[in-house]
């Protein structure tokens, strides 16, 4: 399955510079339903569920290659870049110390959107039936509001368990990321830049990438570039 993700050009470079993918605290996330705020009666419950919440570490892709509204969305000032992969090629990015604990389909999968009725319902549910553990809160970041449906995401979710040998964790600007050890090269095959990146910025870090002995294709899209006129005949 082929994968897409936006970013900032910043983040793709920091990510050659130091061979380093980095997963996002959900904390960090601009949607409030996401952060998971949730008020268990039961005080140690509680403070348990808080716990395995901020260890939690997710990395957002999606399955939508061509979509103007995610491009607004992520790179709203023309900085970006949308890279390509698939969803075995980022499994098999990760340390092997990960892949023993976790098969791809336990940790990268797609993600349902339903309504905010249905989210509480389903949260309520999967606590009382499952309790509170790594692997029930991780299967709440698997539900979006329906408002992102049009994002068609998809999600690598792993814990931290202080595998302090394998994965980092890293405060950045008071945000938490979790950060794992690998070649860019070995996993990204394509690097498209935001159609309105300047024509000497785009060739500068054209040569940066390939300076990094990546071998994919690196191009301009093209979701912004304005079409020749249509003949009618």
């Amino acid at each position: 399955m082929k994968i897409f993700r936006i970013v900032d050009i910043a983040v793709l470079i920091k990510m050659f510079k130091e061979n380093k993918n980095s997963l996002s605290s959900p904390n960090n996330w601009s949607d409030h339903w996401e952060k998971l705020d949730i008020e268990i009666k039961n005080k140690q419950e509680g403070l348990q569920f808080k716990k395995y919440r901020t260890g939690i570490y997710s990395q957002c892709w999606s399955k939508e290659g061509y979509s103007w509204a995610l491009w607004k969305m992520n790179s709203p000032h023309g900085n970006g870049v949308r890279i390509k992969t698939t969803k075995k090629k980022l499994y098999d990015s990760l340390p092997v110390e990960i892949k023993r604990k976790y098969t791809i389909d336990e940790i990268i999968n797609g993600v349902a959107y339903l309504k905010e009725k249905e989210i509480k319902l389903k949260i309520g549910d999967i606590i009382n039936s499952e309790g509170i553990s790594f692997d029930s809160i991780s299967k709440m970041y698997l539900w979006k509001r329906s408002a992102f449906e049009y994002e068609k995401e998809i999600r690598m979710i792993i814990p931290y368990r202080d595998e302090s040998t394998i994965l980092e964790v890293e405060t950045i600007r008071g945000k938490k990321y979790l950060s794992y050890t690998t070649n860019p090269c070995s996993f990204l095959e394509s690097i498209y830049f935001d159609s309105n990146i300047d024509d000497y910025l785009f060739e500068v870090y054209k040569d940066i990438l390939k300076d990094f002995k990546f071998k994919g294709t690196i191009k301009k899209s093209a979701i912004d570039i304005r079409p020749k006129k249509i003949k009618i005949n």
